[in-house]
């Protein structure tokens, strides 16, 4: 069995898109190929998120639940479109096949 690369996954701090010099790889454990590279963030780059994420988490305190609500909803919606190449991910890092092109087994009644 020969698995392509599925994706080189990008790298966010503080909002913004961030490089990074080291990645780890994804590794299908059936077939022992990468299936996807993930960055290593360095250490300025994870100070720089938890800043981030405790500025973020005092801004969403302030917010009516309205407007949380509807800020999950929009992050909910970004992922549902993308939902077969989340899945394709998750199972071929699992070392899963995904048979018949639904990956979504929570839908399809699939386990």
């Amino acid at each position: 069995m020969t698995m392509t690369r599925v994706s080189e996954a990008g790298m966010f701090v503080a909002g913004a898109r961030a490089r990074s010099e080291r990645t780890y790889p994804v590794t299908d454990p059936y077939s022992g190929c990468d299936v996807a590279s993930v960055p290593i963030a360095a250490a300025a780059q994870i100070d720089q998120a938890l800043d981030a994420a405790v500025d973020g988490a005092a801004r969403m305190a302030v917010l009516p639940a309205h407007e949380r609500a509807a800020a999950l909803e929009r992050a909910a919606s970004f992922a549902d479109r993308r939902v077969e190449t989340i899945a394709r991910l998750i199972s071929s890092e699992q070392g899963k096949n995904a048979r018949g092109g639904d990956t979504r087994g929570q839908e399809s009644g699939g386990g």
